[in-house]
């Protein structure tokens, strides 16, 4: 599958992630030059923000305004996942390098992007008090692996959303690629972690990316790139 090579088309719909996993993925083709990790795409209305009266009236003091809040929550997602990505990715031998969003990679090199479909910020009351997933905080998006080429971009790796679970992590993510086993990973699920740094809504993608990582790794040990001892754990 070719994609246009233009610095705007990094990133595709759900939809046309399905088609790709269904249609076949190109063939990799020697050891990368560099990994471009392209800040994820967020389109408006995404964000579902927690309207328990306790952040409604935290926000008001700290003279944030929903539009604000949303946007706050967005840059947070992609900050999480664009340096979680690069540092997992250098940590396997591999170069590595946050990229604005829309960015597509030159020849000889890849592209991790991510398309974020919805933030839900949960009920910071629900979880305290009832706990077991309730108000649960969640992230969830699509995520493709590019390689650039001198007539455009081949996809390689695609990464499609699914059902999530109520109570733990794991949304999960069909991944397929020539020369790999089809596998599932979670690109998102619920925060669940306590004493862990960060927002709730900076641990869920987090918890994404490390997941993601471990994948990705799997399949640059396929391609002989990495040893396999250097696949990170997810």
């Amino acid at each position: 599958m070719k994609l246009k090579p233009s610095r705007r088309a990094a990133l595709v719909t759900p939809l046309v992630f399905i088609a790709c996993l269904l249609g076949g993925t190109a063939q990799a083709s020697g050891r990368p030059a560099k990994i471009l990790v392209v800040d994820a795409a967020a389109p408006p209305g995404i964000v579902q923000l927690d309207t328990s009266p306790g952040m409604q009236a935290q926000r008001k003091s700290e003279g944030i305004t929903p539009q604000q809040a949303a946007v706050n929550d967005v840059l947070a997602v992609q900050a999480a996942l664009s340096n979680t990505l690069v540092k997992k990715i250098d940590a396997m031998g591999l170069q590595a390098e946050r990229v604005p969003s829309g960015t597509t990679p030159a020849p000889g090199e890849l592209a991790v992007t991510i398309q974020i479909n919805s933030i839900q910020e949960g009920n910071r009351a629900r979880r305290t008090v009832v706990g077991l997933g309730a108000g649960k905080v969640q992230v969830q998006g699509s995520a493709m692996l590019l390689r650039g080429t001198a007539t455009g971009t081949d996809v390689l790796q695609t990464y499609a959303s699914t059902a999530t679970s109520g109570r733990m992590p794991g949304m999960g993510i069909g991944a397929a690629a020539a020369g790999v086993k089809s596998a599932t990973t979670a690109l998102s699920g619920a925060a669940h972690g306590v004493g862990e740094a960060g927002s709730p809504i900076e641990q869920e993608a987090t918890k994404a990316a490390n997941q993601l990582a471990a994948r990705l790794g799997q399949y640059f040990a396929a391609q002989g790139w990495i040893a396999e001892s250097a696949v990170p754990e997810a």
